[in-house]
């Protein structure tokens, strides 16, 4: 596979990992100085997301991707597409759809991801 196939294999398992809640698959996926920017603009770094997650503070039910674009940087991947979900923050239900930006770094022979940013799509 070539470093745009695995990211994208990498992101898939990332988005899974989130909605099942599963810190095991999902620690490996971020990279240890995660920045992640949420639609809402609050920042997580790594810790403070899985935390969240396995807090239950906050819990996706579903993670959609489309319109991916994926380009090799030379040593890192941009990502940029839009995601629909739905999610539970503090017990309260809300869906909607974002476009997002992602970059990821191999490092140790893995893809993490070391920079989220999203922004809501109106409606």
């Amino acid at each position: 596979m070539d470093a745009v196939s695995d990211v994208l294999e990498v992101e898939r398992r990332r988005l899974r990992a989130m909605v099942q809640m599963d810190a095991d698959a999902l620690a490996p996926r971020l990279a240890d100085d995660l920045i992640f920017i949420h639609s809402s603009s609050a920042k997580d770094n790594k810790q403070s997301l899985l935390s969240a997650l396995l807090s239950g503070a906050l819990l996706y039910r579903k993670l959609e991707v489309s319109e991916v674009e994926a380009r090799d940087m030379g040593g890192w991947i941009l990502l940029t597409g839009k995601l629909a979900m739905v999610l539970f923050t503090n017990s309260r239900r809300e869906e909607y759809g974002e476009r997002f930006t992602a970059s990821y770094v191999c490092r140790g022979g893995h893809w993490q991801l070391c920079c989220w940013q999203a922004t809501r799509l109106p409606g």
